[in-house]
């Protein structure tokens, strides 16, 4: 699940208060295809309230959903687990609380298992560590 915003659509780009078009998507990797879209205005709405619509709207089981932080909200995990899916959902800064607890337990124990990525795409080198 993602959102991309279409810039090209500002209407006047020297205003601080855009409104642009927005786009929050249900992409999956198994068919290569977009299983839900939204289309959003950036002041009429917002990336996590159409993320929960679309998770609401779903009828997928079994499946594993993935977000990046700005997905990181108690009731779009609560959705996903109710819906009979797992997640995988970044953790930064937004989540302050519980980033510090995942800090504190990777600091105090040491992983059994460990799996490094490395990949070069969109122009930069990419390393993946769980």
């Amino acid at each position: 699940m993602d959102g991309k915003s279409l810039k090209n659509t500002l209407k006047n780009p020297n205003n601080e208060q855009q409104n642009f078009i927005m786009f929050v998507s249900l992409f999956s990797q198994e068919s290569g295809l977009v299983l839900h879209l939204k289309r959003i205005e950036n002041k009429k709405g917002s990336e996590i309230d159409e993320g929960q619509a679309i998770i609401e709207d779903c009828s997928l089981q079994n499946k594993v959903f993935t977000g990046d932080a700005l997905h990181c909200q108690k009731k779009i995990i609560s959705l996903i687990a109710k819906s009979k899916n797992d997640y995988v959902i970044t953790v930064k800064g937004n989540q302050k609380n519980l980033y510090q607890r995942i800090q504190d337990l990777s600091n105090s124990s040491k992983p059994e298992i460990c799996f490094l990525e490395q990949d070069n795409s969109h122009g930069r080198k990419i390393s993946r560590k769980i």
